[in-house]
């Protein structure tokens, strides 16, 4: 699997994309079921935007598995910040084929993850690794399907961008088609002082675009059987022009 390099990226992505303050959409879709199943599992927990906001729920502990170890130490930053926490996380550096529990849970979700597997084989190995930690009637939560889909090349673009005291952080990002479902993705991260360019870095990755029908195929090829879909985490049907989330279950 190659997936975006987050070494270097980890430490803008709060920064930038990340609202700490507030509570993220997943937040507030998975919380009654997060409540319901108490373990849970988040794949590809990044710096733990979701996973620190449902393991403060009474009751739920989240398994963040992350496999890139610039985005755990964030994670790890923040829980330092929590302690009372502690106890109710267990981060794991894996990627969500190869993470291994030892019981089953009644849910696991994954947000902006399926792109991160770029063949056919791995994201059936993805699938495969979340029905056998699903107990019967578990859920499965997975978004981004169909993101980017036939589109064009994106030219530079600003990604974010803000002004700490005397110092500015630019990231833009770009994007090369290399095929209807394997893009390029560059992304600039800047740091401007005085209207110079102080530091800069630059990293590339690709990623795929997973379209819905042969993820409804690989979902049945592994025994797990569509519940419901949406356009995003807000819960809004699904629409033909946005990317969908799908929820599944396991019989």
């Amino acid at each position: 699997m190659t997936g975006l390099q987050n070494s270097y990226h980890a430490h803008w992505y709060d920064l930038l994309w990340s609202q700490a303050t507030d509570v993220p959409q997943e937040v507030t879709f998975l919380r009654e079921w997060a409540i319901a199943a108490g373990r849970i599992v988040e794949i590809g927990a990044g710096t733990g935007r979701i996973a620190l906001h449902l393991a403060a729920m009474e009751g739920v502990h989240v398994y963040a598995v992350e496999p890139d170890a610039g985005m755990r130490s964030a994670l790890l930053t923040k829980l330092a910040q929590t302690p009372q926490f502690f106890s109710q996380l267990t981060l794991l550096p894996n990627t969500g084929a190869d993470f291994t529990l030892s019981e089953p849970v009644s849910l696991i979700y994954g947000c902006g993850v399926l792109f991160h597997f770029l063949t056919d084989a791995e994201q059936i190995a993805l699938l495969q690794n979340l029905y056998h930690h699903l107990c019967p009637g578990g859920r499965v939560v997975l978004d981004s399907v169909g993101l980017h889909e036939n589109e064009q090349s994106l030219p530079p673009t600003i990604a974010g961008e803000i002004a700490i005291g005397m110092t500015y952080y630019l990231a833009t990002m770009s994007r090369d088609v290399l095929a209807p479902t394997l893009h390029r993705w560059r992304f600039v991260y800047e740091i401007v002082y005085q209207k110079e360019t102080i530091e800069r870095v630059e990293t590339v990755t690709l990623a795929r675009v997973v379209r819905r029908q042969e993820l409804l195929g690989w979902l049945a090829d592994v025994g797990l059987e569509l519940e419901a879909e949406y356009a995003d985490f807000t819960g809004v049907p699904v629409q033909p022009d946005r990317p969908s989330l799908i929820v599944a279950r396991r019989p």
